[in-house]
């Protein structure tokens, strides 16, 4: 098993392989006879935009600056005014982030 060392840490080679290919390595009885491979992770393309989501509980509506409460929150008012922002509630992205493979979305990155 080749091994890279970077950021200090001893690490094994990463090896990729396409989804619903061969496994190209070997499970063996112990690590020391086996070798690692991940499948291929789907990557998006040039120019594709940063999203990112914030999820939060038990925050209130008018809790945090941004959304006109008392808590200063100015990195997130930062953010907010470069983006698009809701006060709407919206289930949909915690239950894609939190249950992924029950709604067979993935975010790789």
């Amino acid at each position: 098993m080749q091994v890279l060392k970077e950021w200090g840490v001893i690490m094994p080679e990463l090896i990729e392989y396409e989804p619903g290919t061969h496994f190209p390595e070997v499970i063996g009885g112990t690590l020391d006879e086996s070798s690692p491979a991940w499948p291929k992770p789907t990557r998006t393309g040039k120019g594709a935009p940063n999203v990112i989501f914030f999820i939060l509980d038990d925050v209130g509506y008018g809790q945090m600056s941004v959304f006109g409460g008392l808590c200063e929150t100015l990195n997130l008012e930062q953010l907010a005014n470069g983006a698009c922002a809701t006060s709407t509630t919206s289930l949909w992205p915690a239950e894609t982030c939190l249950t992924p493979c029950l709604t067979s979305l993935e975010f790789s990155g």
